[in-house]
């Protein structure tokens, strides 16, 4: 809705001429992008599949974090960047029943849809360099390796946003290579 209403960037009078029914509308269409953007993350199969095995096969051996530690920073940068930036407390709006002057302010809630969907965009970028070490260093049999950056690459191509895509197929490249 916010495109078709011409919305994708806000100019301050362009919002003068908008009605209150059509502010509303374009309110909680921002807010629920901003709410959706860590749920398409974590119901994604980059973070479903790819980063919940490589975590599996790392934590069935505690040793694995003195024999791998820039896997084990990766992933424990993956992790303080999810609860940073996308398990964060969402700000009430008209979606949750608040009618208030915040619930209303389109700049505010376009600023927060767009952070949170970039930080989501930017987690796949984590995960990638996660995948990438872990196909380099943790999984020591070359057609494991090369079968992860392979799956990698087909669920990057189909669920990533374009700018994080070409750079993950970019890190799956080389360290395929480098095998």
């Amino acid at each position: 809705s916010i495109t078709l209403q011409g919305l994708e960037t806000l100019h301050p009078e362009d919002l003068a001429k908008l009605t209150p029914e059509q502010v509303a509308v374009a309110a909680r269409s921002w807010q629920l992008l901003g709410k959706l953007a860590p749920i398409q993350l974590q119901t994604c199969r980059i973070f479903c599949v790819l980063n919940a095995y490589i975590s599996r096969e790392f934590n069935q051996n505690a040793a694995n974090i003195g024999r791998y530690p820039v896997l084990f920073a990766l992933m424990m940068k993956a992790g303080r960047h999810l609860q940073s930036n996308l398990v964060d407390v969402e700000p009430l709006g008209l979606l949750d029943g608040v009618d208030d002057d915040r619930s209303r302010d389109l700049s505010f809630w376009k600023d927060w849809s767009d952070r949170r969907q970039a930080a989501a965009s930017e987690h796949m970028g984590i995960i990638a360099e996660v995948i990438s070490e872990a196909a380099a260093k943790f999984y020591v049999q070359k057609e494991e390796a090369s079968g992860l950056l392979d799956v990698a690459a087909i669920f990057y191509r189909v669920e990533c946003p374009l700018a994080q895509r070409k750079e993950a197929l970019s890190i799956f490249r080389d360290t395929a290579k480098r095998l």
